[in-house]
C-alpha cells in the first residue's frame, strides 16, 4: 500500500510484514523510490501513465512490480 502521504506498507492478506517511505526521483517521468524499514530493500519503480500499475527492480536488480486495486 503506497499512501500520498509519503508513507507505504507491505501486506500478507491482512497482515503487516513491512513498512517504510516513498520519495518521488523525476515527476516527470513517474519515478519514485520505495525505502523499507526491515530488510534494507529499496525499489525503484515507474509509475504507468494511468497511475494503475508500478513497475522496476529493487537493490538486487530483481524486478519488482505492483496494480492498484
Amino acid at each position: 500500500v503506497i499512501r500520498a502521504d509519503g508513507s507505504l506498507e507491505v501486506l500478507r492478506g491482512s497482515r503487516r510484514t513491512n513498512d517504510g517511505t516513498w520519495q518521488v526521483l523525476d515527476a516527470a517521468a513517474g519515478r519514485f523510490r520505495l525505502e523499507y524499514r526491515q530488510g534494507g530493500w529499496v525499489d525503484t519503480v515507474t509509475l504507468s501513465a494511468d497511475g494503475r500499475e508500478i513497475d522496476g527492480t529493487n537493490n538486487r536488480g530483481v524486478r519488482v512490480y505492483g496494480t492498484r486495486r
